[in-house]
């Protein structure tokens, strides 16, 4: 992507992201198979996020308390002075928390030490890898002067390979001007959004595409087929150009083998399992 280009407001499953840089890099967290919350501030208190504005949260699938992770992210490198002043920022009030840098569009950097990808992380404070929290030592690391380390591969602490970042990047998205974003807090019942049900489940689509409902009625069918007490936890199922959302009932986190159940559902209609995302309410 050209460095001239101002940033472009990008929307991705209902979130208007400030470029399409960080819509990429949300779309590669998705197909890596992670949650994540866009400008966490919305939710979380700036001091339970150690006193600073973090780009996304991301949830990883440890064990509590090193079951999440703030990110920072960067299309381009940023200078070692940027995350030594992060560091500092935080210390008084550290998270686990990682800076992000790269972009599939310039492709992996030149390490020999790090695997190809385009994305690099690197640690702010972070109980990952060899020295735990905080503190970490750049020239032990081989990066020098530079934001690198071998000991925290993006591979390894989010899961993101290469192939998923230049899938995301061939992703279409939905480029909007600023005067026309749209307020999403009513989502379920805006008529932008035509909406019908099948089976007690709402069933959302974008626009006028309502060859969409016939084809989540096939979806709800093939899961109720397979077994009708996961119908009973669906409140709805979002189809956005071939991307599905399935929304649970509060209180149905532990789903069993339903997340598999309605992903393979989606394959039935010629869908891939990795376009599927699942919302607890």
């Amino acid at each position: 992507m050209p460095n001239n280009i101002a940033p472009i407001k990008t929307e991705y499953k209902g979130v208007v992201f400030d470029s399409k840089s960080e819509a990429v890099f949300a779309r590669t967290l998705h197909i890596a198979g992670l949650r994540y919350q866009y400008h966490p501030r919305s939710l979380i208190s700036m001091e339970e996020m150690g006193g600073h504005d973090w780009d996304f949260l991301v949830w990883l699938d440890n064990e509590p308390p090193n079951n999440f992770v703030y990110v920072e992210y960067k299309p381009k490198m940023p200078t070692m002075t940027y995350i030594n002043n992060l560091t500092e920022k935080v210390r008084s009030r550290p998270v686990e928390s990682i800076v992000v840098w790269g972009s599939p569009w310039n492709g992996p950097p030149d390490k020999y030490f790090l695997p190809a990808c385009s994305y690099v992380a690197y640690p702010i404070f972070s109980s990952f890898a060899k020295y735990g929290w905080g503190d970490f030592i750049p020239t032990a690391d081989y990066g020098c002067n530079e934001p690198y380390s071998y000991r925290h591969e993006i591979g390894h602490m989010l899961g993101i390979k290469e192939w998923m970042a230049q899938e995301a990047r061939e992703y279409r998205f939905d480029l909007i001007d600023n005067e026309s974003l749209v307020d999403l807090s009513s989502y379920f019942t805006t008529s932008a959004n035509p909406k019908t049900s099948c089976d007690g489940i709402s069933l959302i689509v974008s626009g006028e595409e309502q060859h969409r409902v016939e084809r989540l009625k096939k979806v709800i069918r093939c899961i109720g087929e397979f077994s009708p007490e996961i119908i009973k936890s669906i409140v709805a199922l979002e189809d956005h150009k071939g991307d599905l959302t399935c929304f649970w009932a509060h209180g149905c986190r532990r789903v069993g083998n339903g997340k598999t159940t309605v992903e393979g559902a989606w394959e039935s209609v010629g869908e891939l399992a990795c376009n599927v995302t699942h919302e607890f309410l």
